[in-house]
């Protein structure tokens, strides 16, 4: 079936945390984050600056499901590292140790520049000109380039429309297959600092029925 990429796009509108700790006299140096489920995660204070405790999502204020009452937004993050249901925050000059990071993921949940391909889906038979399609994102400022591979060809440049920093980059490329059989479909996206996710060199087949 169709494949749902890993990262959406929506608008967050809250309370400022860096206007809200403002307000008390901080000596710490990191912020530990309790949800009402007991899950836990932290931050360091800096890595927070543009930080967001949102009570609506697109307009609307947050539902259960989405982290009523508030939910902590941290652009360029991992969901992981945006707790919901926020109960409780806590200063402290320890770094946090959270559910997630104490089984071994990263502390520090930074997004990593990434690109996927979400049409044609894996092992899905086509014909005639076909549409590529995905999505790119990156924690770490904007995607600058993206590129197409077919069956270990040169890399193709593909064309899209810049995003907001941390946004989702919606892509888009027409190939026409030279002959029918099966194919093998890679992308890679670089950031602003050049970089490439290396799971470019997995991807997906495709089974061109005629042309």
């Amino acid at each position: 079936g169709s494949k749902v990429p890993r990262a959406s796009t929506a608008v967050w509108r809250g309370i400022s945390l860096q206007t809200l700790l403002q307000r008390v006299n901080i000596r710490q140096r990191f912020a530990r984050f309790v949800s009402a489920d007991g899950y836990v995660t932290g931050f360091p204070l800096e890595n927070l600056a543009g930080a967001v405790l949102a009570h609506s999502m697109n307009d609307t204020s947050l539902s259960h499901e989405h982290g009523f009452p508030l939910r902590l937004i941290v652009p360029g993050n991992y969901g992981y590292k945006m707790p919901k249901w926020i109960t409780r925050i806590e200063l402290t000059d320890t770094e946090p140790v959270g559910f997630w990071e104490s089984r071994g993921w990263s502390n520090h949940g930074i997004i990593q520049t990434s690109a996927e391909i979400i049409r044609p889906y894996n092992r899905e038979s086509v014909h005639g000109s076909v549409i590529i399609s995905g999505v790119a994102y990156t924690g770490t400022g904007a995607i600058r380039h993206i590129e197409v591979n077919i069956d270990d060809g040169p890399w193709m440049p593909v064309e899209f429309n810049p995003v907001p920093q941390n946004g989702v980059t919606n892509w888009r490329i027409e190939w026409r297959p030279s002959f029918a059989g099966d194919y093998v479909i890679r992308v890679r996206a670089f950031d602003g600092s050049g970089w490439s996710e290396q799971s470019a060199r997995a991807g997906i087949l495709v089974h061109v029925v005629d042309r």
